[in-house]
């Protein structure tokens, strides 16, 4: 059976090229469920670029307000670009409800054009669709499931045994409402 800590892995590729008048702004949906490892892969983004270059990388992930921000560093190539010092990064995302959260991470790539004194940015706005994992962050798991007639009507039901080894009947009574008998957690 899968415990709390379990985790689930998502990639993330962003790519974007030098915006070169105005910011872009790039937008992702992606759904995870349960706690999930995200690793955010930047190696799609345009950053070997001569100088002025790349400023750096504004990072938010969403489940907090704290937005970090890395600067470029030098490659040591001529003529000197300014690169990003990363291009990947790593967050993990806890679910603790049982309900559908919403998060949105944002990657802000600033660069800074020859003509313009204003960097422009290439934004990333990822928006998470994060679930609980239901069944499996309960720790239960499906025994049986059996047909008996209640009044006529065939009736599923269900054992199901928690991670402590308690087993619970589930029983559900009409073909259309799929209305609960009895419940017993």
């Amino acid at each position: 059976m899968a415990t709390f800590d379990s985790k689930n892995t998502l990639t993330v590729n962003l790519s974007n090229t030098q915006p070169t008048t105005v910011d872009t702004v790039f937008t992702d949906r992606v759904a995870m469920q349960g706690n999930t490892l995200v690793t955010f892969d930047l190696i799609g983004v345009e950053n070997n670029i001569v100088l002025p270059g790349v400023q750096g990388l504004l990072v938010n992930f969403g489940d907090s307000d704290v937005t970090t921000f890395s600067p470029a560093s030098f490659s040591g190539s001529a003529p000197v670009p300014l690169k990003l010092s990363t291009t990947t990064y790593k967050h993990t995302y806890y679910q603790s409800q049982s309900g559908v959260n919403l998060l949105s991470a944002t990657f802000s790539i600033l660069y800074q054009p020859q003509a313009s004194a204003k960097p422009l940015s290439a934004k990333h706005i990822i928006e998470f669709q994060h679930s609980s994992k239901n069944i499996v962050d309960k720790n239960l798991e499906v025994l049986n499931c059996q047909l008996f007639t209640y009044n006529g009507t065939p009736t599923p039901i269900i054992n199901v045994e928690s991670g402590e080894n308690a087993i619970y009947t589930f029983a559900y009574h009409g073909s259309s409402s799929a209305t609960p008998i009895s419940i017993q957690l």
